[in-house]
């Protein structure tokens, strides 16, 4: 959720979190959602969503401003989205104003690539079968 953006903006980014929540609790019937890690949420969707959490019987862990370590895989791969984006602009010559375009070309790129952690399978096909 993005601060700079109208309180309805970030309200329906927030239905939206919700609703994806609960079709991965109904899509994993076989195995509980019981921990979910989030930073900080603003003050009008904290109670919403500790109800919505304490209903389907999700423990909800707050992670430490500031605390990147907190979160490994995360960072990883922003690590490897960052390197990405440099060889792209590198090796194409374009200007480094350009780095937003870059980094949705290196999301789309690895989203596309297949991965040996999910049986090397490509990340888009993974969510689409899991989402469908």
């Amino acid at each position: 959720m993005d601060p700079s953006k109208d309180l309805d903006v970030n309200l329906d980014d927030f239905n939206k979190l919700v609703q994806n929540l609960s079709n991965v609790d109904k899509k994993f019937d076989d195995e509980d959602l019981s921990v979910i890690l989030l930073n900080s949420l603003p003050d009008h969707f904290k109670d919403e969503f500790d109800n919505f959490c304490k209903d389907k019987g999700i423990e909800r862990h707050r992670s430490v401003r500031f605390t990147p370590q907190q979160n490994g895989v995360a960072e990883r791969m922003n690590k490897t989205i960052m390197n990405k984006v440099r060889c792209l602009l590198i090796s194409s010559g374009v200007p480094k104003g350009f780095w937003g375009e870059a980094v949705a070309t290196a999301v789309y790129l690895i989203s596309r690539c297949p991965s040996s952690a999910i049986q090397s399978k490509t990340p888009k096909k993974t969510v689409e079968r899991e989402i469908s």
